[in-house]
């Protein structure tokens, strides 16, 4: 499902539940931060909560990220 943010386009995301809440904090952090600053465009999390967390736990975890153009895929064409 997407969404609009207040600065453009973004995603609104259900985490697998496989993952934790807190894998938020790792994109929100140093590995985007890195990124970012070698040039790259990262999913940066474009709008919290009411309460300012990165984040929402309602029958699993919801977040909203930038947009980022390109192809996406849900497995492995070749090793």
């Amino acid at each position: 499902m997407r969404t609009r943010a207040a600065a453009g386009p973004a995603v609104l995301q259900r985490v697998n539940p496989i993952f934790s809440a807190e894998v938020n904090r790792d994109i929100d952090g140093r590995a985007t931060e890195h990124l970012a600053n070698e040039g790259l465009t990262t999913p940066l999390h474009r709008a919290g909560t009411r309460t300012g967390a990165l984040w929402l736990e309602h029958e699993g975890v919801w977040r909203t990220l930038t947009r980022i153009d390109g192809a996406c895929r849900d497995a492995l064409e070749t090793p």
